[in-house]
């Protein structure tokens, strides 16, 4: 019990130190569980979260409203549309779409395979809130093609 709370204490503390944002998050995981830890990380950062747990109705959400996201983190391992694949069919319509893919373990898609995609970052899981906040800096602060 003691060194859960050192650790939430030191998780509180370093969370001080974390550069969020207001951007709107598409967050996408199969798993409910991922979705509201993932989820309270990225509000406690500041952003404004849409949250799916299928994949297939994250791309519909998306195709309907392309703009309404300023970037996606998507789990990989998913029934009926991975990851990847569903990242693919978003940045074939928004191609500067900030994309975070997240896996346990994939061969599948590798962060190299990641990159020819398109897709902007790859984290492994479990996904620490630091890793998490850096990650959607390095992404949403990166210089867009075509704009100044």
């Amino acid at each position: 019990m003691p060194i859960r709370k050192v650790a939430e204490v030191v998780d509180l503390n370093s969370a001080h130190n974390m550069r969020g944002g207001t951007e709107q998050v598409l967050l996408v995981d199969n798993e409910p569980d991922i979705v509201n830890i993932t989820q309270r990380m990225l509000l406690k950062l500041g952003y404004s979260v849409t949250s799916c747990t299928s994949s297939t109705d994250a791309l519909a959400a998306f195709m309907q409203s392309p703009q309404a996201y300023d970037v996606v983190i998507t789990d990989q391992t998913m029934p009926k549309l991975t990851g990847a694949e569903m990242a693919r069919q978003m940045l074939d319509m928004r191609p500067e779409l900030p994309v975070i893919l997240c896996t346990g373990f994939s061969q599948a898609v590798t962060p190299d395979t990641a990159r020819e995609l398109g897709i902007g970052e790859y984290l492994y899981k479990p996904i620490l809130q630091s890793s998490l906040a850096e990650s959607l800096r390095r992404v949403l602060d990166r210089p867009q093609p075509g704009k100044a």
